[in-house]
């Protein structure tokens, strides 16, 4: 009988516990939406510190050292080119890394993965079919051959409105204008 009794009060807490966890409001869904993931090569990024960059890659092949910024170069995917990590204030402001076009993914790949509003700039190796697409929210650009579909270079910057993302030393002499492309780089 007690064991009986038991096993009743076993099975009315459950039920109660279960009623109760049902009928709860749940919160809304929250109206703010997350920023997208930060773009970044070999896990590093804009934002992160030099010594971030030293602990998770080792030190650089070579450091080009300026009055505003520093930049560490590492072995990037071809023998040939090396990736480029800026620095300035200790922190990592902008990432080119040069992709050996044979090996990676087309321009059209790059593009459709990517989604989001892109933006195509305009700079003097436009007259060549290259040209800069930039996708300032999510803070990567290519450095591309728009006709023959290949990618040359991948931009890693810290996401910003387009007009702030021009004013980097990076983006200087190019435009979104195809008349105004102006010197790049």
């Amino acid at each position: 009988m007690k064991r009986l009794l038991f096993l009743f009060l076993i099975v009315i807490s459950g039920v109660v516990v279960g009623f109760l966890s049902l009928s709860r409001p749940k919160p809304p869904p929250s109206s703010t939406p997350l920023p997208p993931p930060q773009a970044a090569w070999m896990g590093i990024g804009p934002g992160d510190t030099q010594g971030d960059v030293v602990e998770r890659l080792g030190q650089p092949k070579k450091i080009d050292l300026g009055t505003d910024e520093s930049k560490m170069y590492y072995q990037g995917e071809s023998s040939y080119w090396d990736t480029t990590v800026v620095v300035r204030d200790d922190v990592v402001s902008f990432v080119r890394e040069h992709v050996f076009a044979t090996q990676s993914a087309s321009l059209s790949s790059r593009l459709a993965l990517v989604g989001g509003q892109g933006v195509k700039l305009y700079g003097r190796e436009s007259a060549y079919g290259q040209y800069v697409f930039a996708f300032a929210d999510l803070g990567v650009a290519f450095l591309a051959n728009e006709p023959s579909d290949v990618v040359y270079e991948v931009w890693y910057f810290k996401p910003a409105p387009l007009g702030t993302i021009l004013l980097l030393p990076e983006f200087r002499g190019y435009s979104t204008s195809e008349l105004t492309g102006g010197n790049a780089r």
